[in-house]
């Protein structure tokens, strides 16, 4: 029940997340929805000065929203 509540609070806040766990991985993920491109990929890349509009060309998946709800 408690999951259930934290998954409607997240769609409520927008948050543009969701757990991904590999067939081989023994650990989980916090990725975008719909992608596999984890949550420190936009942090990570913009501390290498590289551009919102660069992270978005280059993951295809993520859109301009969700980098900025993800980095705010």
């Amino acid at each position: 029940m408690a999951q259930a509540a934290r998954r409607q609070e997240r769609r409520q806040a927008g948050m543009p997340v969701r757990r991904w766990r590999g067939r081989r991985e023994r650990s989980a993920a916090w990725v975008f929805v719909g992608t596999r491109v984890p949550l420190s990929a936009p942090h990570e890349n913009l501390a290498d000065r590289a551009t919102v509009d660069e992270f978005v060309e280059l993951f295809p998946g993520v859109d301009r929203r969700q980098v900025h709800a993800v980095t705010a």
